[in-house]
């Protein structure tokens, strides 16, 4: 995961490169020894997204939450959750609720915007 999040982070290199692209850097720099960087390939990736999906999603935001917060120092006082308003545009056809590998997948509608947008 945390070679996703660089890679959003520093290039948005598509799932299928970033196999190419973590071979651009110092295996060191990102959390992986030079043996690991052989097997970074967006099938790999592919099964890790779909594990995360199968996951509880809650649970684990509150453990990286807690880790965060013990690795950082961070008290309760300083940490701040960020409840962005997540915005679609287009057709998503598949955001449907419908069942997805045991686990009812997300049902984009029209709703209200808590930023007060039309859109």
């Amino acid at each position: 995961m945390i070679i996703l999040l660089k890679n959003i982070l520093m290039e948005r290199e598509p799932l299928y490169g970033i196999g190419k692209w973590i071979r651009g850097f110092e295996s060191s720099l990102m959390g992986i020894t030079e043996e690991q960087v052989d097997h970074v390939n967006d099938d790999r990736i592919g099964r890790t997204l779909d594990v995360i999906f199968d996951s509880d999603r809650g649970s684990m935001i509150t453990e990286i939450a807690k880790r965060t917060m013990k690795n950082f120092e961070i008290g309760m006082d300083e940490f701040h959750n960020d409840s962005t308003t997540i915005t679609f545009s287009g057709s998503y056809e598949d955001a449907d609720g419908s069942d997805k590998g045991g686990k009812q997948s997300a049902k984009i509608t029209y709703g209200h915007n808590k930023d007060h947008r039309p859109d």
